[in-house]
């Protein structure tokens, strides 16, 4: 047993000078604190300049955004005003068709009519050379006995 408690003594003669004391951890949770105040104002800083850098960004986005919008309405607005001029373009152009086909065809009814009037008149007259000088006088008509 001797023995055995020789050995024990040994290992822990042998461990004991490298365990941490009491002094050792507080010093050791001093310095762990301290650097982590160190690193969380670290951290702030750079959150802070994020912070910073995103608004300045966020604002030159909104900018540029407004610029593009403006630009994009007033190329709306000028193909809008082009499609306008075309539709009434057209619509004036197939409005002019439209009255002056009907108005070729009502040319071409009038035509018509003139040469049925012409051949009217012509028959008219060619009747009234061939027909006797002397129209004979009509009876009275009766209206019966008596």
């Amino acid at each position: 047993m001797d023995k055995r408690l020789t050995v024990l003594e040994t290992r822990f003669d042998a461990i004991l000078p490298t365990l941490a004391t009491k002094g050792d951890l507080a010093e050791l949770r001093g310095a762990t604190k301290a650097d982590l105040a160190e690193l969380r104002g670290e951290m702030a800083l750079g959150f802070e300049r994020n912070r910073a850098d995103m608004a300045a960004l966020s604002e030159k986005l909104h900018l540029d955004m407004n610029d593009s919008s403006s630009k994009l309405h007033q190329e709306m607005n000028k193909m809008f005003q082009r499609l306008l001029l075309w539709m009434i373009g057209i619509w004036l152009t197939s409005s002019l068709a439209i009255f002056g086909g009907t108005l070729a065809i009502m040319d071409t009814m009038l035509d018509g009519l003139r040469d049925d009037i012409r051949q009217v008149k012509a028959a008219v007259v060619s009747d009234a050379r061939q027909a006797p000088a002397a129209v004979p006088a009509q009876a009275p008509l009766s209206t019966g006995p008596g």
